[in-house]
């Protein structure tokens, strides 16, 4: 709570309130992101292993609101376990190798989510974006997000990072940093439920 109050108190003092009030559309971009990145995993689930998309996903919804409602995939990890070994019948072996190297290195949610920041804010920045700086933004946003520690403020310092490489002002994190106290329930949620759907592949080519 004071961490919030103080990231609001800061943004008024530095003016950049009005861009927190001008973000909803990132919001709307993020979820529409995130839900279509959920749907491509499993529909080629779907196709890969012949099942309904529809099964795949109610066997997935446990884990799903475990993170959603902590914002944590640490809490969500028995749920993500028992998803996997009792509903997927996956190798225990491979999940228990999987799943805690995968809250690590498998991020594509987070990957997305950055580079959804980075060009927010350079719009409403002024930043210019050239081609150069576009590739070097999808590789910067996608090493940060397998790179950024699963602990509390570990946005703080994924954002100073690629901020200053991308050219984007300090206004901005203060920004950011309200925006992630949101989306970090949205994020989580959705790691959690597309890794499964990764170990269900790899046990298939197995």
């Amino acid at each position: 709570g004071r961490v919030i109050f103080l990231v609001i108190v800061n943004m008024i003092w530095s003016g950049s309130i009005n861009v927190l009030f001008s973000s909803w559309k990132l919001f709307g971009t993020l979820i529409i992101a995130f839900v279509a990145i959920a749907l491509v995993f499993l529909i080629l689930t779907s196709i890969y292993r012949k099942v309904s998309a529809w099964l795949l996903l109610k066997k997935s919804i446990p884990p799903f609101l475990v993170a959603l409602t902590t914002a944590s995939s640490a809490a969500a990890f028995s749920s993500s376990v028992m998803t996997c070994e009792e509903k997927f019948g996956i190798d225990p072996s491979l999940i228990h190798f999987g799943i805690p190297l995968g809250m690590v290195m498998h991020k594509p949610i987070s990957a997305v989510y950055n580079m959804l920041l980075v060009f927010f804010f350079a719009g409403k920045f002024g930043v210019s974006c050239s081609i150069s700086w576009l590739i070097v933004a999808v590789i910067i946003c996608s090493i940060i997000a397998i790179s950024t520690p699963p602990i509390p403020g570990g946005g703080a310092i994924a954002y100073t990072i690629i901020f200053a490489q991308m050219g984007i002002p300090d206004e901005a994190m203060a920004v950011a940093l309200a925006i992630d106290i949101i989306t970090d329930f949205l994020i989580t949620a959705f790691e959690v439920l597309v890794l499964p759907l990764s170990l269900i592949n790899i046990s298939y080519d197995d």
